[in-house]
């Protein structure tokens, strides 16, 4: 799990699940922005002059049990009773002061319970009395704080977030940001987006009932005119989590053209969810997706390379890869980017990427694959080989599948000649999964049938590639593989010993041996 500092979490999941990426709101930073807020006492000096005798800067200070006086033997409450008891009793306080320190309470109990036992632990009648108190009628600190609860309670069980939206939670949420009240605005957007985030199975049906992105849209420009990114935050995750599951593409292509307007803002958080929101984009398996994406938005992506999004920024240009966009990316230097990218400090996940995006690229034609195969960042890719990380040698070794495929003749001679890669292979057929053996098997098997072709063009005796290949442990490794445990892998490398360094099959086929011997 890769933390976010602007109070989110994404995970990045595992390699092979490519898209299994979700986003949800941690209240852990909203609630440490939120103790830094002085209790607004301004309109009654009385109460003022009482909080500041008492030497209270936040309402979670010095919080005593007596502070609790209307709710009967409070001290002795589990903290399940406690919860319940400290919202439904806030119905006959008369001051804000104490609303807001029954609020604060209520939050650090919440906090100190494990999500999954909010359910359980919260009425229903306390989360309707709960709500209550986003109307107008209070200040932006009440309901914020109570907003800043909701948060906490959303992220939590699946089984609450429903209950909620079956409670017209949607309804109240939406009624409370168009109030406008800053704090309380930003925090209910944070709350939408879990519902969204969480609600899959039924989100749809709630963009479309409540125009979620119509409500959404007037209130990124009044962000922007208030300069406000925590607001334009909490918005940006609404529309992420929106895309994470898209199934139409007129919807996408009005989140897509939204999203752009924002790509010149320079704050690294807002350019993390872009890139997150046109990652889901590009993954949707919608037809169309990818006339969106021209020359412009790439040269965005690409120039996120250097930056502190490096991580979903390469991830979006392998997304990309995928559709047919390969001269432009190759017009725009992608390669030097990579290059460029590998030669720094990079996590096993950005090597994974780099070798799908390369792989995706050689996979296409012998021109693509000649840029790659001239480029130095194939040695990058052959280095990736010995890789600690499995997912990574998998990835690079589909590089020179597809290469066994695609590239001509002379590529296959000038990768062989230059670079000489037959050492790592080697090393990789000694005990690796047998897809990764399979796919570098194809690589060998094409180099030397391409050896053969040149020795008998130039009237040669010896394949070029059999000695290369002698020279190295590749060899070893190739008669190794006769007892390898996949059948098709042992197939395969006799086929290759028998052919072209004429070794025979001497595998005893053991069915035809008798179960017992007779002697006379």
């Amino acid at each position: 799990m890769t933390d976010i500092n602007f109070g989110g979490k994404i995970d990045y999941g595992r390699l092979e699940d490519r898209n299994n990426y979700f986003m949800k709101v941690d209240s852990y930073e909203l609630i440490k922005r939120a103790e830094n807020l002085s209790v607004n006492l301004r309109k009654d000096k009385r109460i003022k002059h009482m909080a500041q005798k008492r030497g209270l800067k936040s309402a979670d200070t010095n919080i005593e049990e007596n502070d609790f006086g209307l709710i009967p033997n409070y001290g002795k409450l589990k903290q399940q009773e406690r919860l319940n008891a400290l919202i439904l009793s806030m119905g006959i306080i008369h001051n804000d002061y104490n609303t807001l320190i029954y609020l604060k309470q209520f939050r650090k109990i919440l906090n100190e319970t494990s999500e999954e036992n909010y359910k359980e632990m919260l009425s229903k009648e306390c989360i309707q009395t709960l709500t209550k108190y986003l109307d107008c009628g209070y200040s932006d600190e009440i309901s914020s704080e109570v907003a800043l609860s909701l948060v906490m309670i959303t992220k939590g069980s699946h089984n609450q977030t429903e209950e909620l939206v079956k409670n017209n939670f949607i309804e109240i949420l939406m009624n409370s940001i168009s109030l406008q009240k800053p704090k309380t605005t930003e925090y209910s957007f944070y709350a939408l987006s879990n519902i969204l985030g969480d609600c899959k199975e039924f989100k749809e049906i709630l963009i479309k009932k409540y125009e979620f992105f119509e409500f959404l849209m007037p209130y990124g420009q009044w962000a922007l005119q208030e300069n406000n990114i925590e607001l334009l935050k909490g918005i940006f995750y609404c529309v992420l989590n929106i895309a994470s599951s898209l199934k139409s593409f007129d919807l996408l292509k009005r989140i897509w053209n939204f999203i752009i307007q924002f790509t010149y803002i320079e704050d690294s958080s807002i350019i993390e969810v872009i890139l997150w929101i046109f990652h889901y984009c590009l993954t949707s398996d919608l037809s169309g997706v990818n006339e969106l994406v021209n020359e412009v938005i790439l040269r965005w992506i690409l120039s996120k390379f250097a930056s502190d999004n490096s991580i979903i920024a390469v991830k979006v240009i392998g997304d990309t890869s995928y559709f047919d966009l390969t001269q432009l990316l190759l017009k725009l230097d992608t390669l030097d980017c990579l290059y460029d990218l590998y030669r720094g400090s990079i996590t096993p996940t950005q090597k994974f990427d780099i070798c799908y995006i390369i792989s995706n690229i050689v996979g296409e034609n012998n021109s693509y694959t000649h840029n790659v195969i001239t480029h130095p960042i194939i040695r990058k890719i052959i280095k990736a080989l010995s890789s600690q990380h499995s997912d990574v040698v998998l990835e690079a070794s589909w590089v020179f599948y597809n290469i066994s495929r695609t590239a001509k003749n002379e590529d296959i001679m000038v990768l062989v000649d230059d670079k000489n890669i037959f050492s790592e292979i080697g090393e990789v057929l000694i005990d690796s999964d047998s897809q990764v053996v399979l796919n570098l098997l194809c690589f060998v098997e094409r180099a030397l049938k391409v050896g053969k072709i040149n020795a008998d063009k130039n009237h040669e005796d010896v394949n070029k590639v059999c000695c290369l290949i002698d020279d190295s442990n590749c060899l070893n490794a190739l008669e190794n593989l006769q007892s390898y445990r996949n059948e098709r892998v042992y197939d395969f490398a006799m086929e290759i010993m028998t052919d072209f360094f004429g070794f025979e099959d001497n595998f005893v086929n053991f069915e035809n041996v008798p179960d017992k011997f007779e002697f006379s």
